[in-house]
């Protein structure tokens, strides 16, 4: 009951301090993207202003590089007469601030606890100050990957109140710096969005509008292309939907026995916002500009069609199409609009029932362990940045690597969120087979066809069920259970990889056998008969898992409606270091790919792993 009390008062600590990192220069960022949206030079300011290289920064916050933030700044300062104006100005300011605070906070910690000690606080929060700084001060001059987790918990518990009354601004930092790193970093090029985004098929609609008075009934052909673009934004991924076409259509419009018959071309160009956000993506009103172009090619007035009468009707036509141009854009514009909101609101609400369905909602009901996931755009990538909510285990405490070049799918997950997820999932459970194939069948092999193998079970042991640890381009993985099936015997698995080169691609090949021995065993240790009966039971059946290799194949992605193949994610990237994985994908069109092996996706654009 004390363990439970005591990652939910962290869990409690950890959301609260995590809202309240709001730094001065990311809301100055953002309304400088919003000033230079729509302009002519906005591409070139954010190449000028290396914004590409600041974004990332600005989501890492505490975990920024000092280094990185001073060349941007640098351009900030160039002399350029453009960066005297004052969003601009702004920015320049709020990073210098920034720089400062973050150069400050890398000295010593010890050092920085004493400069603390000598700040003057109100009277009635001294001895509390005193007391939390006197206890930081010991526990600063230990190593970070020393320090148990009570000990993280009291520093989180003291960088809570520091931040509560606004005391030391410079060591708060300085923690945030060393104990709150993010576990996953997930970034995603534009081009990945630009490939899997389809185009509208052609399609016939039927034309029904009043224009001045007069009924105008007819039909035509709605045709669009589509691209997506992303708007620059640290508090929350924004991305640009434009999309651009024309209606083409014969009209006839009706007013007592006249008859109008017209050809028109009705071109537009739509620009819908959309908001990625950790719970879905969220679409804005759509911005419609249209342009009407109608062009009468006959009249017919019923049954007096003498040439004067025509003549008559035919110059009253031409003098009332500037107007009837003019409300036919109008109606056209909201019609268009409506148009596109009912289809991406039809998209998007897939989207986001499978996210909530499939991941959210079953991870909020049964294990509480949703991570707080930060979504931010630059000009060319989208980030999805997670931290911690819950430490049953270690925290993350180095920031994520740099990300490797070339790649448009980068994921970096670090070792304390993955082991912490499997302690939330898997700790004591007990998982059968059907489990596994119900959550997790499309990522894993065909299920075995032998009766042995059909009913096995797995109990988890109630703490570190599954760990993996990541370095040195090398992975472990160790499975601990106390029962497997009916055979009440303790067992750990363990799975050694390691990452090579081979012909320029990157894989991962297990070093040696698979090994599966009681607690406390070792390789050379004499195994009782049925330790060696249930070891060689599970050698063979996590064979099926962890092969000789891993991660070597390409991913097939296919089209939402699973008729074509729309390209291949081939792995271009792999490492490990101080706990982190490190994986990165290039996109290769259906085009330069149809001459590799591909494997069926068997969810629509979702990556297998092999």
């Amino acid at each position: 009951m004390e363990g439970t009390k005591s990652w939910r008062i962290v869990a409690a600590l950890v959301v609260t301090l995590s809202s309240t990192i709001a730094y001065g220069q990311h809301s100055e960022f953002d309304e400088l993207a919003r000033w230079l949206q729509g302009s002519p030079h906005e591409q070139a300011w954010h190449r000028i202003l290396a914004t590409e290289d600041l974004v990332p920064q600005l989501v890492l916050g505490p975990q920024a590089d000092p280094d990185v933030v001073a060349r941007v700044l640098r351009r900030y300062e160039g002399k350029d007469s453009g960066l005297r104006l004052k969003p601009f100005g702004r920015v320049r300011a709020a990073l210098k601030m920034w720089l400062a605070r973050l150069r400050q906070a890398d000295r010593p910690l010890p050092e920085l606890v004493q400069q603390a000690q000598g700040l003057s606080v109100p009277k009635q929060l001294a001895a509390e100050y005193r007391k939390r700084l006197q206890e930081l001060r010991q526990l600063a001059a230990r190593p970070p990957e020393k320090l148990s987790f009570a000990e993280h918990r009291r520093i989180v518990a003291t960088l809570l109140w520091l931040e509560e009354h606004k005391l030391a601004p410079t060591l708060q930092l300085a923690l945030r710096r060393r104990f709150t790193a993010p576990g996953a970093w997930v970034e995603v090029d534009q081009q990945m969005f630009r490939a899997l985004l389809v185009d509208p098929e052609p399609e016939e609609v039927e034309i029904r509008e009043t224009i001045l008075g007069a009924a105008v009934r007819g039909r035509g052909v709605f045709r669009a292309h589509a691209q997506l673009g992303l708007v620059p934004s640290v508090r929350q991924g924004r991305l640009l939907a434009l999309v651009e076409g024309e209606i083409t259509a014969r009209t006839t419009s009706y007013q007592r026995k006249v008859r109008v018959f017209s050809r028109s071309r009705t071109e537009f160009r739509a620009r819908k916002p959309l908001l990625v956000k950790s719970r879905g993506v969220e679409a804005l009103e759509s911005q419609v500009d249209v342009q009407a172009h109608n062009r009468p090619y006959s009249v017919s007035t019923g049954g007096c069609n003498c040439g004067l009468i025509q003549r008559i009707v035919w110059n009253q036509v031409q003098k009332r199409l500037p107007a009837a141009r003019a409300e036919a854009e109008s109606k056209a514009r909201r019609r268009i609009a409506r148009r596109i909101d009912r289809r991406g609101e039809e998209q998007l609400a897939e989207v986001n029932q499978r996210l909530q369905q499939d991941l959210l909602q079953p991870l909020e009901k049964e294990y509480n362990a949703l991570p707080l996931v930060q979504t931010a755009t630059s000009t060319r990538r989208l980030f999805f940045v997670a931290r911690q909510q819950r430490f049953d285990l270690a925290p993350t405490r180095v920031p994520p690597p740099a990300s490797p070049a070339g790649a448009d799918v980068v994921v970096k997950v670090h070792q304390a969120l993955l082991n912490n997820t499997f302690q939330w999932v898997f700790a004591g459970r007990t998982l059968k087979r059907e489990d596994l194939q119900q959550r997790w069948g499309d990522l894993l092999p065909p299920p075995p066809e032998d009766e042995e193998e059909k009913d096995w079970q797995i109990t988890f042991a109630s703490r570190a069920p599954i760990i993996v640890q990541f370095a040195r381009n090398q992975f472990r993985v160790l499975i601990r259970g106390r029962q497997f099936g009916k055979r009440r015997q303790a067992m750990t698995v363990s799975v050694h990889y390691r990452i090579v080169q081979e012909q320029g691609k990157p894989k991962a090949v297990r070093v040696g056998p698979i090994q599966a021995l009681p607690p406390g065993a070792t390789p050379k240790t004499q195994l009782s008969g049925s330790e060696v009966a249930l070891q060689r039971q599970l050698q063979k059946r996590f064979q099926r898992v962890f092969g000789p290799e891993l991660l070597h194949e390409p991913i097939v992605l296919q089209d939402p409606q699973q008729r074509q193949t729309r390209g291949q994610l081939q792995l271009v990237h792999l490492s490990s270091k101080e706990g982190w994985l490190v994986l990165g994908w290039k996109y290769v069109p259906e085009k330069e790919s149809a001459a590799e092996p591909q494997r069926q996706a068997a969810l629509p654009l979702v990556a297998q792993s092999p």
